[in-house]
């Protein structure tokens, strides 16, 4: 291989690794921001590790984190919100109804618990181990809360314990780093995730 080729390569792996430094060093700055406004702790990841946004806010435990799904041509980096709260005990499991997987779902038999709400129970599927206290929990108000979280977020996820929301992307912006915990916390007091004060 001539050299010339050989420099070009070299040339080629340095400008990409720095690029690359660039770039987390862009992120840990914004996303510290958004730690400091929130009253969070940043952990700034390192080499092998992603930075992390993790603490409490109103007794709810927050984390904001990056990720990677798949490998090759096909990975896909995210950035992962979650707020966890004390459990509802209802075994709950709530995640967005797609039209090949709703159809998919009644032809085997696969538990959705409708409640009688038509515009929520095509916008979820929904799982639990007590109907009935399902079908007290989910208030029109709660509902509502929900279908508007849906709507902005897709990968709404919603279980006993925690609301979750995938961003299909690094989440560069602190206002929106910000504003999306504060909705995911307000959505989380809202389902009654309020811890007592210790």
């Amino acid at each position: 291989m001539p050299l010339p080729f050989i420099l070009l390569i070299v040339l080629g792996l340095l400008v990409g690794m720095a690029v690359a430094i660039s770039t987390n060093r862009a992120t840990v700055a914004r996303w510290s921001e958004a730690a400091a406004r929130l009253g969070l702790e940043m952990t700034p990841g390192g080499m092998l590790s992603h930075p992390r946004i993790d603490g409490h806010i109103d007794h709810l435990v927050v984390s904001v984190h990056k990720y990677t799904k798949g490998g090759g041509n096909n990975q896909q980096v995210f950035t992962r919100y979650q707020v966890d709260y004390p459990s509802l005990d209802l075994g709950l499991d709530l995640t967005r109804q797609t039209t090949v997987g709703g159809f998919f779902r009644r032809m085997v038999g696969m538990q959705d618990v409708e409640i009688g709400d038509s515009g929520f129970d095509e916008a979820f599927v929904v799982k639990t181990v007590d109907r009935a206290g399902l079908a007290a929990f989910l208030t029109a108000n709660r509902r509502a809360t929900l279908g508007n979280l849906l709507t902005a977020y897709p990968s709404l996820k919603v279980t006993d314990t925690f609301v979750r929301v995938d961003v299909r992307r690094v989440v560069r912006d602190p206002e929106v780093l910000v504003s999306t915990v504060r909705r995911l916390v307000g959505v989380a007091k809202s389902l009654g995730g309020s811890a007592p004060e210790i």
